[in-house]
C-alpha cells in the first residue's frame, strides 16, 4: 500500500523526471500483489485500489502519454 501511495505522491507531484526510473522498475521489479487489509469498516473500502505497484505506474505512466515497457 504505501509503494502505491508513493507513486500516487509522484503523480500529485508531477514528478515527471521519475519516468525513466518507473519504467525500470517496470522491466525488473517484482510485481507483489497489494491492498490495504480486510476491514469491511475501513473507510478507503469505496476507493479504487491498484492490484500492484506495477498497475500504479502503468496507469501513471498512462495518464502522462508515455507507452509502457514491452516487458511489463
Amino acid at each position: 500500500m504505501t509503494a502505491v501511495r508513493c507513486v500516487w505522491g509522484l503523480k500529485r507531484s508531477v514528478a515527471r523526471e521519475m519516468i525513466p526510473r518507473l519504467e525500470a522498475f517496470l522491466n525488473s521489479g517484482e510485481n507483489q500483489e497489494t491492498g490495504f487489509g480486510g476491514n469491511i469498516m475501513d473507510p478507503r473500502v469505496g476507493t479504487f485500489f491498484p492490484s500492484s505497484v506495477k498497475d500504479a505506474i502503468t496507469a501513471l505512466l498512462a495518464e502522462w502519454g508515455q507507452p509502457a515497457p514491452k516487458s511489463a
